[in-house]
């Protein structure tokens, strides 16, 4: 009986260590300041009428509304009139060739409210089921040691969990990295594959190669970090693990199959374009740096930016994170990482060199979940072996929250008075979320990380006493 109490404690002490900090950049980030977020919400309706195709019926949603301050920094979200058209009215969308998955979830609300308050509803709903699905990781996580469950917190960026918390198929994405890479580490390590571990491998590479239309191509890219990073075994039919794991072969290939869609039509379209559009590997290389800023901390239409500060203490965690893995780990862990950064590096260069610009940092969050996480489970390895080495990662549990604070503070500031207006985010002219004061949402945010900290710190401690 205590077993599965035990198990309860873990998932929710999880919950508060995410869910608030998912809620509450749905709450500050104005209605439509995810990336085509109004193109997402549309075809999501559609789906709520069993409409499958654009153009799709909507509430009277006003699409164009963003347009006021989407990649104006300094103009405010209280630009924006978010008052609804004609309910029925018709609209198109961008979206037409993504994986239905973000937008068969998104319909769901739709089927019961509309209007402003459906859209909220629509953010709330995605940032309760990726968070479900990040505490399913976290649990897998548990089983090994607290280091593990430090790389997943870290991977963990304010991007990421400002997808989570809006309508984009990037929080999708997210969550199903997650799940994949720490069921998959987990496998890696035992003879017998669990059915839960099974379980969460499969729904992982679904959510993943059905979230994004690249997804099927981060997935493939996935699987071979966790075959070099498991010593490149050569799976023979006739062996007792092959049996066991018939499932997990017959269904990987069948998701990347699935997956393939729509990244063969994405893929087809990107190469076709190649003729017309513009390419530079060089000028690719040159934006690394941006590009590795979009993938920590810029939100918005890519206008929000998280603030220097903050993202040289990001950096400065993570970097000692990767660091210390590859100081400490395995040859196959060093491998493992080592190709994680190279690709990390490689993959805009690669696409820049066909069109330039197209990527985005935000693409690369499937690989770097792979790299934070292998990270974590090589610095475990690697301790296990050292007994007298004691490492605790709480200082870097603390940074962390503070860099998420911090980013919440600056995103708010932009969306309230402009990127460089005035700090007085509380004043009546400035922009608040609907029905809410900025004098209530920036104690949310200290609170948001406040339970970050307490119950990551909890879960790590949890974890380093078992061990």
């Amino acid at each position: 009986m205590r077993q599965p109490n035990h198990r309860l404690k873990q998932w929710l002490i999880a919950f508060l260590a995410l869910l608030p900090l998912a809620a509450i950049w749905s709450v500050s980030s104005p209605m439509f300041s995810g990336a085509d977020e109004p193109d997402h919400l549309v075809r999501a309706q559609g789906f709520s009428h069993f409409d499958f195709s654009a153009p799709y019926v909507t509430d009277g949603i006003p699409v164009g509304a963003v347009g006021c301050y989407r990649f104006e920094i300094d103009i405010p979200a209280s630009c924006m009139d978010l008052g609804w058209k004609e309910s029925g009215s018709i609209e198109e969308s961008r979206t037409e060739n993504y994986p239905p998955l973000l937008h068969a979830i998104s319909a769901i609300p739709y089927f019961f409210i509309d209007g402003v308050f459906a859209t909220y509803v629509v953010r709330f709903w995605l940032a309760l089921l990726n968070t479900i699905g990040v505490c399913w990781a976290i649990h897998l996580s548990l089983r090994r040691r607290e280091w593990q469950f430090t790389g997943l917190l870290l991977a963990l960026t304010p991007t990421a969990v400002f997808a989570m918390g809006t309508v984009s198929p990037t929080g999708l994405a997210v969550t199903g990295s997650v799940l994949f890479v720490t069921s998959a580490l987990n496998v890696g390590t035992t003879r017998q594959i669990q059915r839960s571990d099974l379980l969460a491998i499969l729904t992982g590479a679904v959510t993943l190669a059905t979230s994004r239309r690249d997804g099927a191509v981060w997935l493939v890219v996935l699987l071979f970090v966790i075959w070099v990073r498991s010593g490149r075994p050569l799976p023979r039919l006739g062996s007792q693990k092959f049996t066991s794991s018939r499932a997990l072969h017959l269904g990987l290939p069948l998701t990347v199959a699935l997956g393939s869609l729509w990244a063969v039509r994405w893929l087809s379209r990107f190469f076709g374009q190649r003729a017309e559009a513009e390419r530079s590997a060089w000028r690719a290389a040159k934006t690394l740096k941006l590009y590795f800023h979009q993938l920590i901390g810029t939100f918005g239409w890519l206008d929000s930016p998280m603030g220097p500060e903050a993202l040289f203490v990001a950096t400065l965690i993570c970097g000692f994170l990767v660091v210390f893995a590859f100081m400490i780990g395995s040859k196959d862990d060093r491998l493992a990482i080592a190709l994680s950064v190279l690709l990390l590096m490689v993959i805009p260069v690669i696409f820049g060199s066909i069109r330039y610009p197209y990527f985005q940092g935000r693409y690369l969050l499937p690989l770097w979940v792979a790299l934070l996480v292998v990270s974590g489970n090589s610095i475990d390895r690697g301790l296990a072996t050292r007994i007298n080495v004691k490492m605790s990662p709480e200082l870097l549990i603390g940074g962390w929250a503070l860099v998420h604070v911090w980013s919440l503070v600056n995103n708010l500031k932009r969306f309230s008075t402009g990127r460089n207006g005035s700090w007085n985010i509380f004043a009546s002219e400035a922009w608040h979320p609907p029905g809410i004061s900025n004098l209530v949402v920036v104690p949310l945010i200290v609170l948001s990380g406040g339970s970050m900290f307490y119950a990551a710190r909890a879960l790590q401690r949890r974890c380093g006493d078992a061990s």
